[in-house]
């Protein structure tokens, strides 16, 4: 009868507003997230921009916690610390490496020795070029001329919750046979005893979604043009 129909419709009514809550708990969370994860990115100073293609948009740092942290690390907070995909690229031999995991801390030497503890040389190197004792690592940064704002947080925050669509990607970031392109970059040469935040931290530097660095022979200038 009638109470049949009525308990029934209750039931998917029950069933419905479960559902909205799970879905609204889930979008709550996520945005909560974002915004920790874009809140810890800020106060370290670091600068945030649109990533040089699609593949690289997929990727974010994440904000862990460990129990163990040095208080004396640069960034050893109650916020936790921050874990980088990093691209790393072999401009001479048109290669790369995407390095997940980076903690922060970490500096460029200590990645170069575990990236090469596996093996001496890297497998597509058969010229040998790239040995550990003979890699200089750059980023690029743009040069004043040519603006390139950061991400507020609003944005910020957004992009890390929703991505990233094709058309807001910074495809100039890396049109490396662009001599304009090129006359408005510049390429800052790196020491290995800097950690992943230091570099990242670099006066106007702005990332490109992803930390990129430039692994070049040290023999080889890395704005050379064949």
């Amino acid at each position: 009868g009638s109470s049949n129909s009525m308990a029934l419709d209750m039931e998917r009514i029950e069933k419905i507003y479960e559902k909205l809550l799970s879905t609204k708990t889930t979008e709550f969370e996520a945005t909560f997230n974002a915004t920790m994860l874009a809140q810890a990115i800020i106060d370290r100073g670091i600068r945030m921009g649109a990533p040089m293609n699609q593949m690289l948009a997929a990727y974010k740092p994440e904000l862990l916690h460990k129990n163990n942290m040095s208080s004396s690390s640069s960034s050893s907070t109650s916020k936790g610390y921050l874990s980088w995909n990093v691209a790393i690229l072999y401009p001479e031999s048109k290669q790369s490496d995407l390095i997940q995991g980076w903690e922060e801390d970490t500096t460029l030497g200590q990645q170069l020795d575990n990236i090469f503890s596996h093996a001496p040389r890297l497998p597509w190197d058969v010229a040998n070029r790239h040995r550990r004792d003979n890699i200089k690592l750059y980023i690029r940064i743009r040069k004043a001329s040519l603006s390139n704002e950061p991400l507020g947080k609003d944005q910020l925050v957004s992009r890390l919750q929703d991505g990233w669509d094709e058309d807001a990607v910074d495809h100039s970031y890396d049109q490396s046979d662009n001599d304009n392109n090129q006359s408005e970059m510049e390429m800052l040469t790196l020491c290995e005893n800097q950690s992943l935040l230091e570099v990242l931290r670099t006066d106007g530097h702005v990332v490109p979604w992803i930390p990129i660095l430039y692994a070049v022979p040290k023999d080889i200038s890395p704005s050379r043009k064949d």
